[in-house]
């Protein structure tokens, strides 16, 4: 619970005292210094000698469908807000699994493209991204700006559907390295297919997130006829 508050921004600067704590949640005062330890050793809070406890990480939420590149909101969002740093661009030949999951042959080369995600200047994730041609070349023309959609937008692309594969790893050494976290700690893993309007498959992503960074938000609601709207 303490965490679930620090991450939506309820602990705008101290949090409550060991006491107070101890009230609110009708426990020991061992069982509070439990908790706050723990969020210590996560990173999340700070524990000051004769000052107080403070929250250090909050992680910004992000619409999940923001994140598929299927919404486009009016108002300030987390794509607008977060940019990206290029570390890698180069044509290589198509991995198998590319291939299988963009229905492509692997007798011809595909476009790497790789990046950090920032928000903040803390980099949240790093992703690699596989485009197949023509839309790799149409890609290749052009730089990464603000996000990786509004380049796809400006290489001339649609985003008619994005399918994500959510799941969970423990960090090789060059993940951890380049999402400032320890060799074997947890992320989050996406894998993603963007077809276009037509349901071509032209792009595969695969993506590692530190969990503590950022916040994935869903929202999911009937229509009143039994449709699901999301």
């Amino acid at each position: 619970m303490l965490r679930s508050n620090i991450y939506w921004g309820l602990y705008a600067g101290h949090l409550p005292s060991e006491t107070a704590l101890m009230d609110v949640y009708d426990v020991s005062r061992a069982t509070v210094r439990e908790a706050l330890a723990m969020l210590r050793d996560e990173g999340a809070i700070e524990r000051q000698q004769g000052t107080g406890t403070f929250a250090v990480s909050v992680p910004p939420p992000m619409q999940l469908r923001e994140a598929h590149g299927v919404f486009h909101p009016e108002h300030d969002s987390f794509l607008d807000r977060h940019r990206m740093q290029e570390i890698d661009r180069s044509w290589v030949p198509t991995p198998d699994i590319v291939a299988a999951r963009l229905g492509a042959p692997q007798s011809v080369p595909c476009l790497r493209i790789e990046y950090l995600a920032l928000f903040k200047s803390e980099v949240f994730a790093i992703a690699t991204n596989y485009l197949v041609n023509p839309e790799a070349k149409a890609v290749d023309k052009h730089g990464l700006a603000t996000n990786w959609y509004d380049l796809l937008t400006r290489s001339g692309l649609s985003v008619g559907e994005s399918e994500f594969i959510i799941g969970c790893t423990n960090a090789d050494q060059r993940t951890a390295t380049m999402l400032g976290t320890q060799t074997g700690s947890a992320i989050f893993t996406i894998e993603q297919v963007i077809r276009d309007d037509k349901g071509r498959a032209y792009n595969f992503a695969y993506v590692g997130s530190r969990g503590d960074r950022a916040n994935f938000v869903s929202r999911a609601r009937t229509d009143g006829t039994g449709d699901s709207v999301i």
